[in-house]
């Protein structure tokens, strides 16, 4: 672990101090790096830009068991946009740095590494909570689970399906709301086709929680769509065994097991 230096050291325990903090945030093989600095920072051949987000305290639970902080962030960043789509296979990592920008050369001093465990909507912006990597040492979980459903998500390396080939590039008419969509084209394919797929508009992604005649509905808005604008809509898949058959014609690359017993015989009673 590196050690700061004495001119470090010094500005951290100034009287007066003005450090700005780095947050770099990664999901598979996206990266982005932000700083809550008015300013970007070149830094670790990097560029740090400005983003809207603030922390919280980075604590200890009751038995030290690990460490935890609350992030808030504009619910439009796309860092979050995963975890407002659905809930995500892989957890993004985050690690905060702490930095002075008068410092020549630069120098960081790291604050938290963990990962994003979850988020809630909070009005415009948007919480995510995030726990120590001793929550990944401590954290069992199953990669694949035995369950009808399909373990694959669509469009992923393993389900085989190609994005290019399903997705429809349409202007749409938006609602007082901004939930609600509208384009002649949805209206193209059965109601529910695009149920639990994406609508991406920019660097901004949103679940599609509907879908019946030329109207989709997003989980929640994009942050600057207006009518005659574009965006890009995937359909969903239920992950189901129908589903794959059916609509995808992907039935070689589904992993479930739809026949598995779903009548639990520890609740049997008799009656």
């Amino acid at each position: 672990m590196k050690n700061t230096s004495i001119e470090f050291i010094a500005k951290d325990e100034a009287a007066q101090r003005q450090p700005v903090e780095l947050y770099h945030i990664q999901h598979v093989d996206s990266n982005w790096y932000y700083t809550s600095g008015d300013v970007s920072v070149d830094f670790d051949s990097k560029i740090w830009e400005p983003a809207i987000i603030q922390r919280g305290t980075v604590s200890y639970d009751a038995n030290l068991e690990g460490t935890k902080v609350a992030i808030k962030l504009s619910k439009s960043n796309p860092a979050v946009a995963i975890y407002l789509m659905q809930t995500p296979l892989s957890l993004a990592s985050i690690t905060i740095y702490k930095l002075f920008r008068e410092q020549d050369p630069f120098e960081s001093s790291m604050l938290f590494t963990g990962v994003i465990v979850g988020v809630s909507l909070k009005g415009i912006s948007v919480q995510a909570d995030c726990m120590g990597m001793d929550y990944i040492i401590n954290h069992h979980a199953l990669k694949q689970r035995y369950q009808p459903e399909c373990n694959h998500t669509v469009f992923s390396t393993e389900c085989g399906l190609v994005e290019a080939a399903w997705e429809l590039t349409t202007t749409v008419t938006v609602d007082s709301t901004g939930s609600e969509l509208t384009s002649n084209n949805f209206a193209a394919q059965a109601d529910g086709w695009w149920t639990l797929g994406i609508a991406q508009y920019g660097d901004e992604q949103r679940l599609i929680v509907s879908h019946v005649a030329d109207k989709i509905v997003v989980m929640t808005p994009f942050q600057d769509l207006i009518t005659g604008e574009t965006v890009v809509v995937l359909p969903g898949c239920a992950g189901d065994i129908d589903t794959c058959k059916d609509k995808f014609n992907n039935l070689t690359h589904f992993f479930g097991f739809p026949f598995i017993p779903i009548d639990n015989p520890v609740f049997w009673f008799n009656k």
